[in-house]
């Protein structure tokens, strides 16, 4: 299962075979034009001590944010294509060109990200149910005991 940490991965993912998705370009993609169309919408959550930090090292988390998002396009390329979610074509004037697969068309509906928060939901609902069971199964024991105990003192005061 993925760690909520690699939600920034699942998010470059879907969108890398968004824009993989283009019908424009014939759902044919060069690698130059996905880093450009991608890298914007990568934002990495910063925190900073304080402002003085922050300024301090503005200038080199830019240069190491752009050569980081880089490095997870090409991640996400690696694995959308080791995982048959599009096809690696080489060109001699383009360079290395991307085409989504029907996989890839079926995966753009529910997302890697969709998919996550989804399966983390039942997994939550899982665990809710399991302790809404387990707490009936106490109370089906637990009742007819105090019951019996409370018509036994109720039945010898009588008698």
């Amino acid at each position: 299962m993925i760690k909520s940490h690699h939600i920034l991965f699942l998010k470059t993912l879907d969108y890398v075979l968004d824009t993989v998705n283009s019908p424009y370009l014939n759902y044919t993609v060069s690698k130059e034009t996905i880093i450009k169309l991608v890298k914007p919408k990568i934002v990495f959550d910063k925190t900073y001590e304080n402002e003085k930090s922050k300024f301090l090292t503005e200038n080199y988390d830019k240069y190491t944010e752009s050569q980081t998002k880089i490095y997870l396009i090409d991640s996400a390329l690696d694995y959308l294509s080791e995982s048959k979610y599009i096809n690696i074509h080489k060109s001699d004037n383009e360079g290395t060109i991307y085409q989504i697969t029907h996989k890839g068309f079926l995966k753009i509906h529910l997302g890697f990200e969709k998919k996550y928060e989804n399966d983390k939901l039942k997994i939550n609902n899982l665990k809710s149910q399991t302790k809404f069971e387990n707490l009936m199964r106490v109370l089906q024991i637990l009742i007819p005991a105090v019951l019996s105990f409370f018509l036994g003192i109720i039945l010898k005061i009588l008698i």
